[in-house]
């Protein structure tokens, strides 16, 4: 008997049941990473809802753009068309753009998936630009353009309803 073939073909076999089991290890480490990854999503996705949707912080610029506090509306339409001088009224607009910034820039760089934060913040997004009905406010995306707000802008047109 030929000792030397068998040795081939039995180091060709374990050769191949390595290739086998690391083949299905990469699947599951891939799963793994995939389900961790998504996990991760969700859980700043909820905390930005909970940020911009529970918590105070937004609550009087987000009512304001959801034409439930006109004199607000009035002051923050005035501070985008830089003709404002009410300081607290520019800052606190300034905060609510960069929320938005910070979420769409996020979107940007695959941190979190669009469809997720299209469906949590599309109706407030979609707000800054368009008026309800989607008439837009002309003066919205210059200021947004002038001021850097890039990712914002370009995911509050992006979204799919007004």
């Amino acid at each position: 008997m030929d000792w030397t073939g068998l040795g081939t073909v039995l180091l060709a076999c374990a050769t191949l049941g390595l290739v086998v089991v690391g083949q299905r290890t990469g699947k599951t480490a891939l799963g793994e990473y995939q389900a961790a990854s998504r996990r991760e999503q969700a859980k700043w996705l909820l905390e930005l809802f909970d940020r911009f949707y529970l918590g105070p912080g937004y609550r009087d610029v987000n009512l304001a753009f959801d034409g439930l506090n006109e004199p607000l509306m009035r002051k923050i339409c005035a501070a985008l068309q830089d003709t404002g001088d009410d300081a607290a009224v520019e800052w606190e607009l300034t905060r609510y753009l960069n929320f938005f910034e910070f979420v769409a820039t996020l979107v940007s760089k695959g941190d979190i998936d669009p469809r997720d934060a299209d469906s949590v913040f599309t109706y407030a997004a979609r707000r800054i630009l368009y008026l309800p009905g989607g008439k837009p406010r002309d003066f919205v995306a210059p200021y947004l353009e002038r001021n850097s707000y890039r990712h914002l802008l370009s995911f509050a047109k992006d979204t799919t309803t007004a």
